[in-house]
């Protein structure tokens, strides 16, 4: 596949003569903005898209057009958080001051139900099309949930939590999200039908959040520092690893393919500004220096990432937020893969090498 010669690519070239990835923007259900949150490995992807009458709606592009799934559902308002590989669609519909967990399936929207509570919601999908989410209980307490054939498994509070959430699931029906204590204290977990729940560890600080995991069990999220900023990290086989930053105090993963290849965003310039970023064979880039710049983006966050090297994300078009999906650009990397930067020229490659309704996984995280 030819995202994987990127990484060649980055040790190999310190100048590059044409970006690395093309872009697409994925338009709007007729408002004004939008942002993708999930890619399959077949290309679908899925998020929430202001309206014609500027209301969050859920959507899923088959890599041609947007289509509204939010009227499926009935529901006023919609968010749509993951895609698997056949096209189902996970997320939330919003009616009647509820929240109800809800696949997208075949022309057709089914809820999911509650653990006795009044609110549901639904993260991330498998290929069997299990469901991942957080759900309230009779007694108004959160709880994670794996949902298989219709019928929602409370995971409980996990290893000594008060509250607990899920945002990811591998093929397996391994899940992964984050839990708090009693003390308020939040850790990432990653839960696996055989053993159970462990948690996550931190990268020195207090807190840490789980969001994405894959099939060989690797795990992403952000931890806190000993600083007290957080930052990205990729969690793998009992160890721990710092992905870094862009040059800011603080970093978020949320998306891991099966390579281990990891995206989110960061902090920039010393800031609070975010640029997406995509983290590979140990170096974290910022994704702005690996598109032609001419177009006029600005991408600010990245969410999924596909075997395929596809990643999905938002970012600032002409004033406006826009779902994007960037595609590794064969035209660049060249049929070897590196033929086509064998004999690099001078260019700027250095400085690229150098929403209302996100639920539990709304932007507060990101300043946690």
């Amino acid at each position: 596949m030819l995202h994987r010669f990127l990484p060649f690519l980055i040790l190999l070239v310190q100048a590059n003569a044409g970006p690395i990835y093309t872009v697409t923007n994925l338009g709007t259900l007729g408002g004004s903005s939008s942002t993708a949150y999930g890619i399959s490995n077949t290309g679908y992807v899925a998020g929430v898209s202001a309206n014609t009458a500027q209301s969050p709606t859920a959507f899923v592009h088959d890599s041609v057009a947007l289509a509204n799934l939010g009227a499926l559902s009935g529901a006023a308002q919609s968010q749509a958080n993951g895609v698997n590989d056949s096209g189902q669609v996970a997320g939330t519909a919003y009616a009647n001051g509820r929240a109800s967990a809800t696949v997208w399936s075949n022309g057709a929207a089914t809820t999911l139900g509650t653990l006795g509570g009044s609110d549901s919601y639904a993260t991330a999908i498998n290929n069997a099309g299990q469901v991942a989410g957080g759900a309230s209980t009779a007694g108004g307490q959160g709880r994670a949930f794996l949902s298989t054939n219709g019928a929602m498994q409370d995971l409980g509070a996990i290893v000594g939590g008060d509250w607990s959430s899920a945002y990811g699931i591998s093929n397996s029906g391994s899940v992964a999200g984050y839990r708090a204590n009693s003390a308020g204290r939040f850790s990432g977990f990653l839960w696996n039908p055989a053993t159970g729940a462990s948690l996550i560890p931190t990268l020195g600080g207090a807190s840490s959040y789980a969001f994405g995991v894959n099939d060989a069990g690797q795990v992403v999220g952000h931890a806190s520092t000993a600083s007290g900023y957080l930052h990205a990290y990729r969690f793998d086989a009992g160890a721990i690893t710092d992905l870094g930053t862009l040059g800011g105090a603080s970093s978020f993963a949320y998306g891991i393919n099966g390579a281990g290849e990891v995206v989110g965003y960061s902090w920039v310039n010393g800031g609070w500004q975010t640029h997406a970023f995509v983290w590979l064979n140990g170096v974290m880039l910022d994704l702005n220096g690996l598109i032609d710049s001419s177009l006029g983006w600005e991408l600010t966050e990245a969410y999924g990432i596909n075997d395929s090297g596809q990643i999905v994300g938002s970012g600032v078009l002409n004033g406006e937020i826009r779902a994007f999906r960037l595609d590794p650009d064969s035209a660049t990397v060249g049929v070897s893969g590196i033929e086509t930067v064998a004999n690099p020229e001078p260019a700027t490659w250095g400085m690229a090498a150098g929403g209302l309704l996100l639920i539990w996984l709304s932007r507060r995280r990101r300043h946690s």
